[in-house]
């Protein structure tokens, strides 16, 4: 996408931040919003879609660590407190900021998804009223 994005085979695209972070910095490609509810610290001179009057284009979203249905309770949790130590050692936070995305050691599972309910039930509605259609 970001190749396709450089060539102008393609006129935008929307992924996390972290995907278009380097270009923009380079200048190869230009972010021209974030869908965050404040600016991005990396990118101070883009901004939010609120600001550019898209205010239902605001939402928080995230990775997470997905493991098959029937792993015991037990693997996830000790899976989970592994991940949050890991966010939380400095080193890791700052490289993580550095690529564009901000590291927010998670919750349990059941916020983790928790989550990507509120962003289905978010997005959905948006991309099926932009008569978008994947070919």
């Amino acid at each position: 996408m970001v190749t396709n994005l450089i060539g102008n085979q393609i006129g935008s695209a929307i992924d996390g931040l972290g995907v278009f972070v380097e270009q923009h910095k380079a200048h190869k490609l230009r972010i021209l919003a974030v869908s965050g509810k404040q600016r991005a610290s990396q990118l101070p001179d883009v901004p939010t879609f609120a600001e550019q009057g898209f205010p239902s284009l605001t939402v928080r979203s995230g990775y997470a660590l997905y493991a098959p249905a029937a792993t015991p309770a037990n693997q996830i949790t000790r899976w989970n407190s592994a991940m949050k130590k890991v966010l939380a050692m400095p080193d890791v936070r700052s490289r993580i900021q550095d690529i564009g995305y901000e590291p927010v050691p998670g919750g349990t599972p059941a916020e983790v998804t928790a989550l990507k309910t509120r962003l289905v039930d978010h997005w959905g509605p948006i991309v099926r009223n932009s008569g978008y259609r994947s070919e």
